[in-house]
């Protein structure tokens, strides 16, 4: 609800990125959120953008969370999962 509402008040472009090339798309992965990431993809995000050094996609980001999750982080790696499948 929160993203839906910033998007609705601010006029911000769905691809909007940050000083660093940052997407509302890549904070959404980096929060572990399938639900935000279903959002944006349901309203067009753009899944490929890359950061400004290029070496960013949202992809990438998920993968590369997924690798440092433990054996104790069961509830992370389920969401990064659904993450993956959404963003295949």
């Amino acid at each position: 609800e929160m993203v839906e509402f910033i998007f609705s008040r601010q006029g911000e472009s769905i691809n909007s990125q940050n000083g660093i090339g940052w997407t509302a798309l890549m904070f959404g992965v980096q929060a572990c959120s399938p639900e935000i990431v279903a959002f944006l993809l349901g309203h067009g995000v753009d899944k490929n953008l890359r950061s400004k050094d290029h070496k960013f996609t949202a992809i990438f980001i998920a993968q590369n969370l997924k690798a440092t999750f433990g054996p104790a982080d069961v509830e992370k790696s389920q969401s990064i999962d659904a993450i993956l499948r959404l963003l295949e």
